[in-house]
């Protein structure tokens, strides 16, 4: 039987996982489709390569999705998008643990990362 509006409103509710660091937990939740439609046009995730042509930054768009992320336990952000530098600075290994939870979370892991750097 085919999903009624409601019921894929409620099915599609983003989902939480808890990600254990040194010093405690932090809630990761999958983004809403409106923020990663955003993130993916937002000029300041890209660059420009010697050929001309755009493809997405990683070292600015990891930290962008992490600050989308990131949230308390309600499911509401603890940083805005302003946040994103200084989320970049967290040490290399708790950055590393976060972004691969909120890349997997986020179905973001394997051919779709793997292929960020092809032409937009």
């Amino acid at each position: 039987m085919a999903l009624g509006k409601d019921a894929l409103l409620e099915a599609g509710k983003p989902k939480t996982e808890v990600v254990i660091i040194e010093g405690g937990d932090v809630v990761i939740s999958q983004i809403r489709a409106d923020d990663y439609m955003s993130m993916w046009d937002d000029p300041t995730n890209k660059k420009t390569g010697e050929d001309g042509k755009e493809t997405i930054d990683m070292s600015k768009f990891t930290p962008a999705l992490l600050v989308r992320c990131i949230t308390d336990e309600t499911g509401e952000r603890i940083f805005t998008d302003e946040d994103a530098s200084a989320v970049a600075q967290l040490s290399q290994k708790i950055f590393k643990i976060l972004a691969d939870k909120a890349l997997e979370l986020n179905g973001m892991k394997g051919d779709e990362v793997k292929n960020s750097e092809a032409d937009l």
